[in-house]
């Protein structure tokens, strides 16, 4: 019957959610390396707009992780003067690095650096 089919997928749904969770749990060191080194590598492809090598699709994702996450950088601020010397010496921290006045948070510090 119909009721029998819905609770096979049901059971089968939640067996494949207790599987991905299973995997993730055991690679999960695996999992926040690879997404750090990706992070890395996107400071490292960041860009100015007027660069020929600008990739606004780059330039979104880590301006969109670093202003949700009210972040800089992966660790600290200065990873972009080691990931992406070229930018951080001609325009310092982008944008994004830059605290949200409206978001009421003491964890947000904005960041002044004169070069």
């Amino acid at each position: 019957s119909l009721l029998t089919v819905y609770l096979f997928a049901m059971l089968v749904l939640i067996v494949l959610q207790i599987a991905g969770t299973v995997l993730c749990m055991y690679n999960k060191d695996n999992i926040r390396r690879n997404a750090e080194n990706k992070f890395k590598e996107y400071i490292s492809k960041y860009k100015d707009a007027t660069s020929d090598e600008y990739d606004a699709e780059i330039n979104d994702i880590v301006d969109t992780l670093q202003h949700a996450l009210h972040c800089c950088g992966l660790k600290t601020p200065y990873d972009w003067a080691t990931e992406n010397a070229d930018y951080f010496l001609l325009y310092g921290f982008p944008d994004s690095c830059q605290c949200d006045v409206d978001y009421d948070d003491s964890t947000c510090v904005s960041i002044d650096f004169d070069i």
